[in-house]
């Protein structure tokens, strides 16, 4: 008979690497390197590293283009680049070690390990941190946040506590970098050691991720990638006053290195069963309902499909990783073009080549039984198409992104595709903070996925381009 022990660590691997074989075959070269090629061709990328690992094994590993424009560095499996928000994985899971050790209580107040944090932040929970339910304002584009301040912790806790909660702590799901600064300061305080010393000795070295690192301005070392933007129909430098990510999404990494970080999560050697399941479980709010975010994971479900996803942004740079467990697929994009959601688009489009069932052009359509909501969405996003904005249907923070220069720029790209005809819902959810919307839209000749999140004042919170086919 199994132990329990043993029931845990195979129900972790089952999660990761699919308890079923699928049958699912491997790609063709030629296929993901044309499909590669006419993405870097259409939204300008310089350089773009790619990592496929499928049933345990690396598929593709391979760099494109050029990691700088000036000096005509070509790309490699081993170019480093900034991985953004991916970087949570990786704090969540040094928090994890810390765990494990008795040395951090994930239902402990933030107090006990930050005991110069504000009274109000009292009620905050390293649990919350990790989920993204604190309340905790996002300090990210905050003035006196720069990179060049050097903030340290008590700097840090003091610029932040200046900003009152946005939310009491398990009320609502907003994505916040702030917590996970403050989860690298509660390593610092558990450990004894810097964020950056305990990564490198527990996480970096032994799984063999020899180039992931602290991506420091003044430091130098090999194979350092330089990031861009297109602004204007041209590529240019990207803007390099930055924001500290720390433990938010400072790492920079290469794709050779995370096909290890994928490794050792298919495996209980690196955390136990009991760790990982905790990482891949949605939190849950005060009212019982579940968001589907675990620590530094998207825990989703897109067409039936299930993924674990993470996207990275910053400036001159996007990146994704995405685990598919039922098809034991993985798939890591690295580029250095700074474009909003690009490694994500690019990601899934290579996860047709290798999961035909992810077509968008497959998915059912769902019968529609609220069809005045529909055409309210179909009238917002046509009037986007068209250059404006039903400023009275968005909240304050989605106008915000609506207007931001690198969301105009994406949205006159889909316009130039043609006419919108079809717009066909094919998902919907309910969720703890009002609900969520999956429509299909006919734009010429493509198919574009919009994702429209709708609150329970009846207004629209976000509203994405998720993928486009």
């Amino acid at each position: 008979m199994m132990s329990d022990k043993y029931i845990r660590k195979y129900c972790v691997l089952a999660w990761w690497i699919g308890v079923v074989s699928l049958g699912t075959g491997h790609v063709q070269a030629g296929p993901v390197d044309e499909y590669i090629q006419q993405q870097m061709d259409r939204y300008h990328v310089p350089g773009l590293a790619v990592a496929v690992v499928q049933g345990g094994q690396v598929v593709k590993l391979q760099g494109y283009g050029r990691i700088s424009i000036e000096h005509e560095v070509p790309t490699t499996s081993n170019s480093v680049f900034e991985i953004g928000s991916i970087s949570k994985q990786m704090t969540a899971a040094a928090i994890m070690l810390l765990v494990e050790e008795g040395k951090i209580d994930l239902d402990a107040s933030i107090h006990t390990y930050i005991p110069e944090s504000p009274s109000f932040w009292h009620g905050v929970t390293v649990r919350h941190l990790l989920t993204h339910t604190s309340g905790i304002t996002n300090y990210t584009g905050k003035p006196g946040f720069e990179l060049s301040r050097r903030l340290n912790r008590s700097g840090f806790v003091h610029k932040l506590s200046a900003y009152s909660l946005d939310f009491p702590p398990g009320e609502r799901w907003i994505y916040s970098n702030s917590g996970y600064n403050l989860l690298g300061h509660i390593i610092e305080q558990a450990s004894g050691m810097f964020y950056w010393s305990f990564l490198k000795a527990r996480i970096f070295d032994p799984l063999g991720m020899g180039s992931t690192r602290d991506p420091d301005l003044v430091d130098v070392f090999p194979h350092r990638v330089t990031g861009y933007e297109w602004y204007d129909e041209a590529l240019q430098g990207r803007d390099y006053e930055l924001t500290d990510l720390f433990a938010a999404g400072a790492i920079v990494s290469t794709a050779s290195d995370l096909v290890n970080w994928n490794t050792a999560l298919s495996s209980t050697d690196f955390l136990t069963a009991d760790s990982m399941t905790e990482m891949w479980t949605p939190a849950r709010l005060n009212n019982g309902q579940v968001y589907p975010y675990g620590f530094g994971w998207n825990i989703e479900e897109i067409r039936g499909i299930r993924r674990l996803r993470h996207n990275g942004q910053t400036a001159g740079f996007s990146a994704n990783f995405t685990h598919y467990p039922d098809f034991n697929l993985t798939i890591i994009i690295l580029c250095n073009l700074g474009t909003i959601n690009l490694a994500a688009r690019i990601a899934n489009g290579l996860a047709r080549l290798y999961l035909p069932e992810f077509s968008l052009s497959r998915a059912a359509s769902k019968s529609d039984s609220r069809p005045l909501i529909t055409q309210r969405i179909k009238t917002v996003v046509q009037d986007r198409l068209d250059g404006r904005i039903s400023l009275g249907e968005f909240t304050t923070e989605a106008r915000s992104v609506l207007v931001a220069r690198h969301t105009e720029i994406t949205y006159q790209r889909i316009a130039a595709y043609g006419p919108l005809s079809k717009f066909d819902l094919i998902s919907e959810q309910e969720g703890a903070q009002g609900q969520r919307f999956y429509y299909r839209a006919a734009i010429g000749k493509r198919l574009v996925l919009f994702r429209i999140d709708v609150s329970e004042a009846n207004l629209i919170t976000s509203l994405t381009i998720e993928e486009e086919e």
